[in-house]
């Protein structure tokens, strides 16, 4: 897929001895995890307070007693999302640069979610208009 969205793009593809570039890519599909924190309120009457008893009580004390703020307690909730993701690496032919193996560029596309091959192969093109260039946002997908 990789070769074929690189030939479609224009790019010569032509053995490591005669290259210019070397590029590396990853594929790789993630769980992501998001964590945040709600305050859920506490049933007063399901929790002792400090100086409550266990006794009746006549009319006259539950209406003398303070009104008490409503308790609440941290709750962690967690939501799980599935993302896809193509990252490429581009290097110079260490051949050619004196200093070896440096990385030239690095570009990152991703999905939200699992994605079918044709839409790998659309973020595959996508991600290749920015080859080289230093971009950082939003993109449509390219069909």
């Amino acid at each position: 897929m990789v070769t074929v969205a690189l030939e479609r793009s224009g790019f010569a593809l032509v053995p490591a001895l005669k290259a210019d570039y070397f590029l590396t890519y990853v594929f790789s599909e993630n769980t992501e995890e998001h964590v945040w924190k709600e305050l859920q309120p506490v049933d007063p009457m399901m929790t002792m307070m400090p100086g409550m008893s266990l006794t009746p009580q006549t009319t006259s004390q539950i209406i003398a007693r303070p009104i008490i703020p409503q308790p609440s307690v941290p709750v962690f909730r967690t939501q799980e999302y599935r993302t896809k993701d193509i990252r490429l690496f581009l290097y110079p032919n260490p051949k050619n640069v004196a200093s070896g193996l440096q990385l030239a560029w690095l570009g990152t596309i991703a999905v939200g979610k699992s994605a079918s091959p044709e839409r790998e192969f659309a973020m595959l093109k996508t991600l290749l208009i920015y080859l080289g260039k230093d971009f950082n946002g939003r993109v449509e997908l390219v069909h």
